[in-house]
């Protein structure tokens, strides 16, 4: 070929030498007036290639612009320095000189198949030190068509590059080519210039400099028409030295426009997949966005071609052209999908009303804008997702503290409902097993509470989940019966989810569609999840309440039944227990009547809490009565109970004032008593003097034989007598006790002349307000006064 004129220019292979090769192939070809598309298919062509030789050769590059001596032929060549590393030819994609066949889009090639589909000829030439891949447009001189004045077209479209991996860091960005004697391989962070970047293929062995710079250069200028019909517009070149990232709305839209102005269809879409793997549609481009005077679509138009669109989704994994739906106005459609990670998320489609409108060349520009657009739509996609995923496992941390907060069970049921409600359904029935495996309808809500009652009659008179219960989320068929003014309280679905941990099965959960009519798998995946927490929640509640139940029976058979009337004998009993939900054992107390005018009394202290000290606590208790009734004195029967003790397994030890009142003539009531290891029982007497009766003894079960002895004492009229347990007397406020300096026995002076029952409750008041901190030990206060 006789060559006219000729540009060329030698690159490093850095991130900086394809959009600079770019802006010379079009400044050349724009200076030399060839026609547009000529020139804007020979500068995408000439980015790939260029792109190829820094990704894959790693050595310098020479590009080159040749026109022929009659401007008819323009020859572009690209040549790098590695010539035993030879080009493969793409399935589908032959050598110049063979009958070139429809192209196989392949990502590892798509240079070589855009070159195909766009250049009337090319080839690979081979010397001894280089390796030059050239193409050829023919009839080149066509007159040049001046672009029609519009406004100002919109920028390019721009994806982000890639970001350096682990073994690279970021270098500072740079504006310009470096000179070919330059051996560094810098990495750009950001693109050096705003563009359409497709993504590149990375060959195994490829340097990480190369492979990470690659891409970040790639570039196609939109293509726009113009008012009117006018030739197609070029848009205004950016400067490398403003890179900018475009918001994601206008990246669809640019992407939309560009694909229907490049095709030359009528209409363009961009659909993305939803969550239910349905399309939706992103972006739109007829000729009317473009062109005011342009006809409008009819109506179903569009529609028809979205129909088609969404069947060339489910049955074309590669981009290509479609047949399209039987009726339809659109006589030609071509798809491209968008896929990232290997997943396609969505859609690029044209369509136009005259057939044939659209060949491999076509195609391969649909390919380009989807594989520019996929990873804006994969990163939205991600980022939605871990936002949507931040948000669900923050809302199910709180479920889990709510439900884990709480140990009744009518509150569990109440709390899941209403965790369930209206965030993943638009009502909740909670059924729980009875005895026969049969579901009963324990709660039930809903998002308008005006429809509880409703809802529940409606429910009621459906048959509830059987027998065996559901082991996974399913839909739940009961509704299906129901006539359409009952369908319309129930909603479109329901969703039953087996209410079952471990081993335990506790009944189900069925749960109303929410309001757009349907379960979302993530929805569904959520619900199963907080059902599983809802289903531990409720087991813990169902065993501490039967924990609660056994210990309150338990304690209720360690203490009396009621209290006897003593004549001449003024009595009062306090119990607390240390919290609300305190374990059976710890303190005890009882009296009843041991013979004629004779009563026993005692109040003891069990070493230990739960079920071992409550076994202790029955034991001494009835020991204590059974002997009283039979004779024995209180110290002989405190000998037995000792040997009682010893004779169980295990440590047991407790502490006990156990003692007889014997009514006397002279109206006085003698006290015959043994003090085992307790606190000494104090007496009041009506001038207020209090002082200590008895002398403490060996605790119950310590040693062999204790040989408990008796100390008597008689109460004249108005004495009180009062014995506590050790919490009264070790009641804390930080390091001070209650009962130090005999702090008791000054509450008690202060009672004179107050009843039984009074000089209880004042004793009571006291020791709580003695500290803030709440009880730490069962607490029992037994005051006898004589009338």
């Amino acid at each position: 070929m006789s060559v006219s004129r000729r540009s060329s220019a030698t690159y490093v292979p850095e991130s900086t030498a394809v959009p600079a090769a770019r802006g010379l192939v079009r400044r050349t070809l724009r200076a030399w007036g060839l026609p547009y598309d000529r020139v804007e298919d020979a500068v995408l062509i000439a980015s790939e290639l260029v792109t190829n030789a820094v990704v894959h050769a790693g050595t310098d590059v020479r590009l080159s612009c040749l026109l022929d001596a009659a401007g008819t032929i323009l020859r572009v060549e690209v040549r790098d320095e590695l010539p035993m590393r030879r080009v493969e030819e793409p399935h589908g994609v032959h050598a110049p000189g063979l009958d070139g066949a429809q192209a196989h889009l392949s990502d590892g090639h798509r240079g070589l198949v855009l070159t195909h589909s766009l250049a009337d000829s090319w080839g690979v030439t081979y010397s001894k030190t280089s390796k030059t891949v050239w193409f050829e447009f023919e009839d080149a001189a066509s007159e040049p068509v001046e672009p029609a004045p519009t406004a100002a077209p919109p920028p390019p479209i721009a994806l982000p590059p890639p970001q350096p991996g682990p073994a690279t860091a970021p270098a500072p960005a740079m504006t310009q080519p470096a000179p070919a004697e330059v051996t560094t391989l810098p990495i750009v962070s950001e693109p050096p210039e705003v563009g359409l970047y497709p993504a590149v293929a990375v060959s195994p062995g490829m340097p990480a400099t190369a492979a990470t710079a690659a891409p970040a250069a790639m570039s196609a200028s939109p293509m726009l028409v113009a008012p009117g019909g006018a030739a197609p517009v070029a848009p205004a070149d950016v400067a490398p030295e403003a890179p900018e990232r475009l918001p994601a709305e206008r990246m669809f839209d640019h992407v939309v426009q560009w694909a229907r102005a490049s095709t030359g269809a009528d209409v363009a879409y961009v659909l993305v997949s939803t969550e239910d793997d349905a399309l939706a549609v992103r972006a739109t481009a007829t000729a009317a966005s473009d062109d005011p005077a342009a006809p409008v679509p009819p109506e179903g138009a569009a529609l028809r071609s979205l129909d088609t669109a969404r069947l060339a989704l489910a049955t074309h994994e590669d981009a290509g052209i479609v047949t399209p739906s039987v009726g339809s106005r659109f006589r030609s459609l071509a798809t491209a999908p968008l896929k990232a990670g290997g997943k396609r998320l969505g859609l690029v489609v044209v369509s136009a009303e005259e057939a044939d409108r659209f060949g491999a060349a076509d195609v391969a520009r649909l390919e380009y804008a989807a594989t520019s657009l996929a990873p804006v739509v994969a990163r939205e996609r991600q980022a939605a997702g871990q936002q949507g995923y931040r948000g669900w496992l923050g809302f199910l941390a709180e479920a889990n503290d709510l439900l884990a907060g709480t140990l009744d069970e009518k509150l569990v049921l109440a709390l899941a409902a209403q965790l369930f409600v209206p965030r993943i359904a638009s009502w909740c029935a909670v059924y729980l097993s009875d005895q026969g495996g049969k579901g009963v309808l324990a709660h039930i809500w809903h998002a308008d509470e005006q429809r509880i009652r409703p809802l529940r009659e409606l429910l009621e008179s459906c048959p509830a989940p059987g027998a065996f219960p559901v082991r996974e989320p399913r839909r739940w068929n009961a509704l299906d019966v129901l006539g359409p003014a009952d369908r319309a309280i129930s909603g479109p679905e329901a969703l039953e989810l087996p209410l079952a941990c471990r081993e335990h099965r506790l009944g189900s959960i069925v749960l109303g569609a929410p309001d757009d009519g349907s379960f979302r798998p993530e929805l569904a995946r959520f619900a199963e999840d907080l059902t599983d927490r809802f289903a531990l929640a409720l087991l813990n509640a169902r065993r501490y309440g039967e924990q609660v139940a056994v210990s309150q029976i338990l304690q209720s058979s360690l203490l009396p039944d009621h209290l006897p009337q003593i004549p001449g004998i003024d009595h009062s009993i306090v119990y607390m227990p240390a919290g609300q939900d305190a374990k059976a054992g710890g303190d005890f107390y009882d009296l009843f009547a041991a013979g004629p005018e004779r009563w026993r009394f005692m109040l003891g202290d069990v070493c230990g809490t739960g079920a071992a000290a409550a076994a202790v606590t029955g034991l001494a208790r009835h020991t204590l009565r059974a002997l009283g009734r039979e004779g024995h004195s209180a110290a002989r029967a405190l000998d037995r109970l000792n040997e009682a003790m010893l004779d169980s397994t295990g440590p047991k030890l407790l502490t006990a004032v156990h003692g007889e009142l014997e009514m006397l003539g002279s109206g006085g009531v003698r006290v015959s008593m043994t003090v085992a290891g307790h606190p000494l029982p104090l007496r009041l007497r009506p001038d207020g003097v209090v002082e200590p009766i008895g002398d403490s003894q060996l605790l119950v079960g310590a040693v062999t034989d204790p040989d408990y002895r008796l100390d008597s004492v008689v109460l004249d009229r108005g004495d009180v007598l009062l014995l506590v347990t050790d919490g009264i007397t070790e009641r804390r406020r930080g390091y001070e006790q209650l009962d130090d300096d005999d702090g008791l026995a000054r509450l008690l002076s202060e009672c004179t002349g107050l009843t039984a029952r009074a000089v209880s409750l004042r004793i009571q008041a006291a020791v709580r307000d003695f500290s803030t901190e709440p009880l730490d030990d069962d607490m029992a206060i037994l005051v006898l006064r004589v009338e």
